[in-house]
């Protein structure tokens, strides 16, 4: 327990004495928006912690206004809550803004941020946003897929039909469509235990705000709080995942070019990777942690909030009554 204490007092006074270090280095006035007084050390922590950040958000806005600053321990932050300091932002201005915050977890689940989301903004971002567009996501590719979107939809109806007259829990049947179905394009099959625990555990540690990622120059925070080993836990079960995935793809890879006839529709996102990288002369070829990385944005991105989607247009037609009736019949 003491040690504890003792632990406790030096990381307050180790804090205290970086942000008195840096609000005299940087005393100098800058020209910000407006916004909440802030306290000492924390800043604006206290308004917007809790299970519901967003609303924190919204109620400050009120009172300062479409676009605020709010300081969040270290960090700077501007808030906009309005459509048309969204579009200034994010398209007058989207060079300005192209950079992407570099936390622990990107540095660790994705390799330094060699993905395509949180990829610095330059030369390699702007190759893989052309792959992204020409390959990954392009019309064709998205047409090839739906026969799994098929496949599984129809899985899921099944599934409920069975169930006629017992208690179904909709959100898990949803998130099990989703899991499904990004699996199957992304990397060839379904998402097994082993691959849903995996993209569970990165969305955990993502969301949400953790005191290493708010006090960043400080950096044993991140041991202390446990995230730092949890991420590198993660990063050897990733590891040991994508291994085996991209040895079976290589293997696919090689069988088309002695001649052995693959279907083009039957490429998943790995198979166009590995094949783009091998048939295109690339400025930044594509290694196995980028494959990695890649695949892990579409993984992540893609299912959680399908499933969320899904599972709130439902609630809707169940709610609204032009829609309940026919729904409820059909």
């Amino acid at each position: 327990m003491e040690f504890q204490y003792t632990t406790l007092l030096v990381s307050l006074f180790t804090i205290i004495f970086i942000f008195l270090f840096k609000k005299l280095k940087t005393s100098k006035s800058k020209n910000l928006p407006p916004g909440p007084w802030k306290l000492p050390i924390i800043g604006n922590l206290h308004q917007v912690i809790g299970p519901l950040p967003h609303r924190g958000f919204k109620e400050l806005a009120k009172k300062h206004g479409p676009i605020m600053h709010l300081q969040l321990g270290e960090i700077s932050l501007m808030v906009v809550s309005s459509s048309k300091v969204a579009a200034q932002a994010l398209k007058t201005n989207d060079i300005c803004l192209a950079d992407k915050p570099q936390q622990l977890l990107t540095d660790i689940i994705l390799e330094n941020c060699r993905d395509f989301v949180f990829a610095r903004y330059g030369d390699y971002w702007r190759q893989m946003r052309k792959i992204c567009t020409l390959e990954l996501l392009s019309v064709n590719k998205v047409k090839s897929f739906r026969s799994i979107r098929e496949d599984e939809s129809w899985h899921l109806v099944d599934t409920v039909q069975k169930s006629l007259g017992s208690p179904i829990n909709m959100s898990e049947k949803f998130a099990e469509v989703s899991y499904n179905i990004t699996c199957r394009a992304s990397i060839g099959r379904k998402g097994d235990k082993e691959v849903i625990e995996m993209v569970e555990d990165i969305a955990y540690w993502a969301a949400g705000f953790f005191i290493n990622d708010l006090f960043p120059s400080i950096k044993f925070l991140s041991v202390l709080n446990g995230m730092k080993p949890a991420l590198k836990k993660i990063r050897r079960k990733i590891d040991h995942i994508f291994k085996e995935i991209i040895i079976e793809h290589k293997e696919k890879l090689a069988s088309r070019e002695k001649g052995v006839a693959v279907d083009a529709q039957d490429e998943d996102l790995v198979d166009v990777l590995l094949r783009v990288n091998e048939t295109q002369r690339l400025q930044f070829p594509i290694n196995d942690n980028d494959v990695q990385a890649i695949t892990l944005d579409m993984l992540t991105a893609g299912t959680d909030t399908s499933s969320t989607v899904l599972e709130w247009a439902i609630c809707n037609m169940t709610r609204i009554a032009e829609i309940n009736i026919p729904f409820l019949q059909g």
